[in-house]
């Protein structure tokens, strides 16, 4: 099992979700990625309402999104689904890959869940 993995993001649309990196496994035969975790340290949220607006952070999540995710001419994509994490990769070599991801997560806020676009993200892997 060959693992890349992320030191950080780069902001690209200035979200609200901080010291975020990604890792993901890919298959023996380097066919499928088998599994991507994300993880983020902190996230900070505004939610708005038309009587009132709350913004507050909490500790961050590890998310695990479970493959396999077929790669097709060096490019590997998370099933896209509205409103939950969604990532998209190009292998530049065979120890290299870089993509966008899309972040979202849920806040409970007086006792309603709100979903939170985090933004998107670009990143860049390593293979080691």
């Amino acid at each position: 099992m060959n693992r890349l993995k992320t030191s950080q993001w780069t902001d690209a649309s200035k979200g609200t979700a901080a010291r975020v990196s990604i890792a993901f496994d890919l298959s023996k035969d380097k066919t499928s990625v088998t599994q991507i975790t994300i993880s983020i340290g902190e996230i900070k949220y505004e939610v708005k309402t038309p009587d009132w607006t709350k913004t507050g952070s909490r500790t961050g999540a590890k998310v695990f999104l479970n493959g396999p995710f077929s790669i097709s001419n060096k490019v590997f994509q998370t099933r896209d689904q509205k409103d939950t994490i969604s990532v998209k990769g190009t292998f530049v070599s065979p120890q290299k890959a870089q993509g966008v991801a899309h972040l979202y997560t849920s806040v409970t806020v007086e006792g309603t869940r709100f979903d939170v676009d985090l933004g998107e993200w670009q990143w860049k892997a390593t293979g080691y």
